[in-house]
């Protein structure tokens, strides 16, 4: 099985510029936990944008979500696949980066969608996504164990 067969092909997007008071509005329109950042024009992955984000941007900065802008928070490119790839290797970068939600790209980039462990668990199970199991409950526990792991305390920074 690959990952298109089981992604969420349809993801809401932001750019740099989107405010985070946007942002969390999209989360809680779509109940989703990540918006993906994409390049305008051309919706190349930049990056995501997830609650948590949100939350720690206003905490550290100590501004409202809706001052600060996407591309004020720390970035880099996310961990993604592509559609074609063997569902159990995508299991695996989640697993490694420890993300529930995996942003789907082409050759170019360009996004295609989101797999997220909620694919994962509806299409495990007797009644599985498409009717049967497309996915061991066993592997979706294996990842869901790996992702939750609490990874080593950071120091809280305060500005003095």
């Amino acid at each position: 099985m690959n990952v298109r067969d089981l992604m969420t092909w349809e993801a809401r997007t932001c750019h740099p510029d989107t405010d985070l008071g946007t942002v969390a509005m999209m989360l809680w329109n779509q109940d989703c936990g990540v918006v993906p950042v994409v390049e305008r024009g051309t919706n190349r992955l930049l990056g995501v944008v997830t609650d948590r984000d949100i939350c720690m941007a206003a905490a550290t900065k100590n501004r409202a979500p809706a001052t600060i802008r996407v591309s004020e928070l720390p970035g880099g490119l996310p961990r993604s696949c592509f559609p074609d790839d063997v569902l159990r290797s995508a299991m695996d970068v989640m697993t490694d980066a420890q993300v529930h939600r995996l942003p789907v790209v082409d050759a170019e980039g360009v996004l295609k969608g989101i797999l997220s462990m909620n694919d994962l668990i509806l299409a495990s199970g007797p009644a599985g996504k498409r009717g049967g199991p497309a996915v061991l409950d066993s592997d979706v526990m294996r990842v869901l164990r790996s992702i939750s792991k609490h990874r080593q305390q950071k120091a809280l920074v305060t500005a003095r």
